[in-house]
């Protein structure tokens, strides 16, 4: 039995014992002793009153009896009807202001059946007494103590109804109702029923109120029952092993109900309710990754992404980046906790859906760039290659949708000079450029981790191939700016990559500049191609300075880049693009120079070669150019 239910015991044994002959003869006793031991206190009234509690209780004339016994079985019948149903009547406005099953609650509750019980029993006492009752035995001892204790049954029917009235109004409130009913959500009631929404699923009552209180903008009562959601399934979660079948079946119906919640919630545009609905989602998949859920977990972050692509397509931004945080809070755990392949299903939820919806509707959510790349970057200290990878690789493609969505801008605004800096004078608000960051902190935190962990040059080249591909389709939509960021980052990995001995991957590293200098000559962007030279030529230079002798010096590296940089000057002036030919010209020559200073003859013989090859071109052309004017 409850606790609030030990009020009615309670009552029933202090109505007996007070109106008993015998409490009151011990109290008269006592009150004797005392009044003959003080003279200060006159106890003559308290004397006269118990006299006449006893009096009551133990003398009946036949008479009154009758009468009392009639008029207290006649009020009684009058009071339970009315009471009863008064509470039918409670119970059927609170089930169709929340759930129809909230009738059960009723049903199973002790204080309706206490008060019934107690009054049904008063009831038949009393009429059985006024049956016994007759003249010639009124005197008779046994007689007198069923019409007292009839008496005593009247009052504890009439005392009861305080307590009754107060907990079935405690009953009616909503919180009371949800615990109540969140007491049915377990393990084994779940897993028990046939389909999600059965009479048995324990979790649908509670759905059923916060609908409606959605439906009556009752944010207070959602909020509770939300947290009593999460609260029970966390519990189950908690410490508990799971079969697989039993761990998806479990995770199917709690993120079913739950989703339902926030797609309603989206669609009356509530979006505090909705934002509430991805914060307790999120405190199920923690607890579903701490205690090594993958599939609880997993579904965690399937149902953030959905909710939050609703709130995408409504434009509730709040909404949208509550999603985004919750599912980087997830990612961040779940690298805690060594899921690599948890964190990868975040990284992927959270930039190929989310983020590129966000894009697609205008949202420019820098919030996630910061995401993506710090859990690729806590990934990489961890040591997990995985994540680190799919971090760059969403940057990529949101970094490639933003060009997509992005306007063209002047390319005079592009600095020849800013080889070593860090994009200053550019909108630090930019997401594109954020991206562009983010992703060349993410490869030259995995060129630092090499020596410990070879695989992360996975890492490196997916973070260089993702910003190839937004540095080729900046290019290709004019965005010459953005390509100009691009080609610094890749230059800032290349300088840092130095410092290692990577070998043929550093002449990839390289490759993939050339690549996106390659289009830019096709697309006729000479001043992206003139800064993306300068670059290959202080990666050379930097390669040099950075050995420190001889017999380090990277060579395959320092002619791959004299070859790629005069065939660039090759293509370009092919393409009458005569301009970056002359500049080329003099970067070659620059990087002849270190190479003689260096004592490296055949570089500095390479870079002449291109030299003399590439100025024949441009007196070739110029000369034609002059013989058709």
């Amino acid at each position: 039995m409850e606790k609030r239910c030990m009020i009615y015991p309670i009552i029933f044994i202090c109505v007996f014992i007070l109106t008993s002959g015998f409490f009151w003869t011990q109290i008269d006793t006592i009150i004797r002793y005392i009044d003959n031991q003080t003279i200060l206190i006159n106890w003559s009234h308290i004397i006269e009153n118990s006299h006449f509690i006893i009096y009551i209780f133990t003398k009946t004339d036949i008479e009154s009896s009758r009468y009392m016994l009639s008029l207290l079985v006649q009020s009684q019948v009058t009071i339970l009807a009315i009471v009863v149903s008064l509470s039918l009547v409670a119970m059927q406005l609170a089930s169709s202001s929340y759930s129809s099953r909230v009738v059960d609650l009723l049903k199973n509750s002790p204080d309706f059946w206490i008060l019934l019980i107690i009054y049904i029993v008063s009831i038949i006492i009393g009429v059985s007494i006024l049956k016994l009752i007759q003249t010639n035995e009124i005197n008779n001892f046994n007689l007198e103590n069923y019409i007292s204790n009839t008496y005593r049954f009247g009052i504890v029917a009439i005392l009861i109804l305080i307590p009754y009235i107060w907990n079935v109004l405690e009953l009616m409130r909503p919180s009371t109702i949800i615990y109540k009913l969140s007491q049915k959500i377990t393990a084994k009631r779940v897993l028990s029923i046939q389909y999600i929404g059965d009479n048995n699923d324990p979790i649908q009552p509670i759905t059923d109120i916060i609908v409606k209180s959605l439906m009556r903008y009752d944010e207070g009562t959602v909020l509770i029952g939300l947290k009593t959601l999460s609260s029970r399934i966390t519990t189950i979660l908690d410490g508990r092993s799971l079969s697989g079948h039993e761990e998806i079946f479990l995770s199917e119906v709690f993120y079913h109900h739950i989703s339902e919640i926030g797609f309603l919630a989206i669609q009356r545009n509530d979006q505090y309710a909705s934002i509430q609905v991805i914060r307790n989602i999120e405190q199920v998949g923690l607890v579903a990754i701490k205690n090594n859920f993958r599939i609880a977990s997993i579904e965690a972050v399937y149902s953030i992404r959905k909710v939050g692509l609703k709130a995408v397509e409504k434009g509730f931004e709040d909404v949208a980046i509550q999603a985004e945080i919750s599912l980087s809070i997830m990612g961040f755990e779940s690298i805690k906790q060594g899921l690599d392949q948890t964190t990868v299903q975040i990284l992927h939820n959270l930039g190929s859906y989310l983020g590129l919806k966000e894009i697609e509707r205008g949202i420019k959510d820098i919030a996630m760039v910061h995401s993506l790349k710090a859990i690729g970057l806590y990934s990489i200290e961890q040591g997990f290659k995985d994540p680190a990878q799919w971090s760059s690789y969403v940057l990529g493609i949101l970094g490639i949708e933003l060009v997509k969505h992005t306007d063209n801008k002047d390319s005079s605004q592009i600095p020849y000079n800013f080889y070593g800096q860090n994009f200053n004078g550019y909108k630090s608000d930019d997401m594109l450029v954020m991206v562009t960051i983010s992703l060349m902190e993410l490869g030259i935190r995995a060129i630092r981790e090499i020596e410990q962990n070879v695989e992360f040059l996975n890492v490196i080249f997916q973070t260089i191939l993702a910003i190839k591909g937004i540095g080729i389709r900046a290019i290709e939509s004019g965005l010459e700016d953005i390509a100009v960021k691009t080609i610094q980052s890749i230059t800032n990995i290349c300088i840092e990559s130095n410092k290692f001995s990577l070998g043929d991957e550093a002449i990839k590293m390289v490759q993939s500049l050339t690549d996106i200098g390659t289009d830019s000559i096709r697309e006729g962007r000479e001043n992206t191609t003139i800064i993306l030279a300068d670059c290959v030529t202080k990666i050379g230079i930097n390669a040099i300075e950075e050995a420190q002798n001889i017999e380090n010096i990277p060579t395959e590296l320092l002619e791959s880049i004299a070859s790629n940089i005069g065939m660039l000057g090759i293509q370009a002036v092919e393409q009458r693009q005569v301009n970056v030919g002359i500049n080329i010209l003099r970067y070659l020559e620059a990087l002849q120079i270190k190479a003689m200073d260096a004592g490296l003859n055949r570089l500095a013989l390479k870079c002449k070669k291109y030299n003399n090859n590439l100025n024949e071109k441009v007196v070739l052309y110029s000369t034609r150019v002059y013989k058709g004017s």
